[in-house]
């Protein structure tokens, strides 16, 4: 691994609160040491009433990174789904699988584990499940406005969480070919795409991102630690 990617990952474990990679830094990027969530949520396209991460900016770190985030954070609300399904299943339309996180979490895991497991064919069926079946083109929450608000916003977020844009780095769509390795998720600097808009649709769930940082923290700065070694 190159010495720019071990400095990208210890500064986004220190920028998300980990006294342990923050004493491995220089002590000037110490001192000017940004919000790491801050930083991810402002290259979201917008944000409910509340929320302001501005200015936008560039993702600095890898592209694996920002889905490893969006991971921690959709795999936070799994409980609250089970939940709904549970107390308030008479509000959730039949088109909505109760398995459905199962579906998407594992797709993702697994294309981040092995990048060249990726295959259009599976992905495009999922994203048109997402899109057509369960979000309705975007008109679930229209169609159905007493959907709990967990169901409705997890499945929006989750239809920009696998968007294609977020795969470019790790697939030529359009030749097939695959990218090998880590390089994948190269080069640095890469935009997040749509990762950062799947996580905004969580926060309309408690209008709170304090939960969401939390889970992050707990997921991402050991993997960025680890790999960091």
């Amino acid at each position: 691994m190159e010495l720019p990617q071990l400095r990208s990952l210890l500064y986004l474990a220190a920028s998300l609160g980990s006294e342990a990679a923050l004493v491995q830094l220089p002590q000037s990027e110490q001192q000017t040491m940004d919000d790491g969530f801050r930083l991810f949520m402002s290259t979201a396209d917008f944000l409910p009433d509340g929320f302001d991460y501005s200015p936008a900016n560039i993702w600095p770190h890898t592209h694996e990174a920002a889905l490893k985030m969006g991971l921690a954070a959709f795999q936070e609300y799994l409980p609250d789904w089970q939940a709904a399904f549970r107390t308030s299943r008479n509000l959730i339309p039949s088109n909505v699988d109760p398995g459905l996180p199962t579906t998407v979490i594992n797709a993702v895991e697994g294309w981040l584990a092995n990048p060249e497991s990726f295959d259009c064919n599976r992905y495009g069926e999922i994203y048109e499940y997402l899109k057509v079946d369960i979000c309705l083109n975007g008109y679930l929450t229209n169609d159905h406005p007493r959907i709990p608000k967990v169901i409705s916003e997890w499945c929006m977020g989750a239809f920009m969480l696998i968007d294609s844009s977020n795969w470019r780095s790790v697939l030529d769509v359009r030749s097939h070919q695959v990218l090998d390795g880590p390089d994948a998720f190269e080069p640095q600097g890469i935009t997040s795409a749509n990762v950062p808009d799947g996580v905004r649709c969580l926060l309309g769930i408690e209008l709170d991102d304090s939960r969401i940082r939390l889970a992050i923290q707990r997921k991402v700065i050991p993997w960025c630690l680890e790999r960091s070694e």
